[in-house]
């Protein structure tokens, strides 16, 4: 007999618990992907049928959730390939349809042949729950994992919508972190996405037009975040890391206004630590002057600030000790 075991991650790690509220209008607890781990590898449906070892499923998707004992099956190890088989023509990247025909109905498929039982009705009610919700098609067409070509057009789509019509970012802002977290655009050795450099040219200009001027601190905030979220994600630092000259002036001029205990001087310091490990500085000398001469600047601002600081809390010390030598005169008389 072989143990029947379901493994569920949520693609988004989190995000989709903290965010659904605000995008969706409920809480969900997140986008589930799920594998059937059985004869000593997992099956799951990505692109076709796959069956790897697990431990390399968690390199892709991280740890699951959850992992479900569904019981043990006697079915012959042949018998299930032979299974598989049949069933590999209606679960090829061609056949998938992200309400209907998804990982999940594959994984419920294979529990049902193995165990005679369906995995939990709430993963398979998910995209229905979530289609159910005016902003539910965008947010699962962008998280569904075996479906990726549809990510960054309907982001661009959304990102375009937001210029022209001067609605409010911060949910397409949202949204981009979300994929740029969960997605894995094609690395170097293939040519990128042509819409995934266009999102990120797109944010570019947003942050390097006269308007950025009027940002309020918390979508600068917003906008640090992303262009952090995008640098420490090696494929994606690759789109961002040639606008430099566009995108460091935003960081700069922020991390200047605010006060170095502000939120945004931790986002700004770790947007030009990650740039300045992704980049080859020497490659561009303008990049380079760019980058010291904001970190010089920077800590010239600190360092006057600090003085300043010192001499207003001694001058605040002193006002303190005439106080005190006030209150004990008039004692004294």
């Amino acid at each position: 007999m072989y143990e029947v075991v379901l493994h569920v991650y949520d693609l988004t790690r989190g995000m989709a618990r903290q965010m659904s509220p605000a995008l969706l209008g409920r809480q969900i607890e997140g986008v589930w992907h799920t594998g059937v781990f059985v004869y000593e590898k997992e099956y799951f449906f990505g692109g076709g049928i796959q069956a790897i070892p697990p431990e390399y499923v968690v390199e892709t998707y991280g740890s699951p959730v959850q992992v479900l004992r569904l019981g043990t099956t006697q079915v012959p190890h042949e018998a299930f390939m032979a299974f598989l088989q049949d069933v590999s023509p209606r679960f090829t990247a061609a056949s998938y349809n992200l309400l209907t025909n998804n990982c999940n109905n594959f994984s419920n498929e294979v529990v049902n042949f193995l165990v005679g039982t369906s995995i939990p009705q709430h993963i398979l009610d998910l995209p229905n729950e979530v289609l159910s919700t005016p902003m539910g098609y965008v947010l699962l067409v962008l998280l569904a994992k075996s479906f990726p070509s549809m990510w960054w057009p309907a982001l661009l789509r959304l990102l375009h919508q937001t210029t022209s019509n001067n609605s409010h970012p911060f949910m397409a802002l949202c949204l981009v972190r979300v994929v740029v977290l969960v997605a894995e655009v094609p690395p170097a050795a293939t040519p990128p996405p042509p819409d995934a450099a266009s999102v990120v040219a797109l944010l570019v200009d947003r942050v390097d037009q006269p308007s950025a001027e009027t940002f309020s601190s918390a979508l600068r905030i917003v906008y640090l975040s992303l262009l952090a979220t995008i640098l420490a994600t090696p494929s994606a630092a690759a789109l961002l890391a040639p606008h430099a000259l566009r995108f460091l002036p935003f960081v700069w001029s922020t991390w200047h206004r605010l006060p170095r205990s502000h939120p945004a001087a931790a986002v700004a310091s770790a947007i030009v630590f990650n740039f300045a490990q992704t980049v080859d500085l020497a490659l561009d000398w303008t990049v380079q002057f760019t980058v010291v001469g904001g970190v010089a600047e920077t800590l010239d601002m600190y360092a006057t600030s600090s003085v300043e600081l010192s001499t207003h809390d001694q001058e605040v010390s002193a006002c303190d000790d005439d106080y005190i030598e006030w209150e004990v005169d008039d004692a004294i008389d």
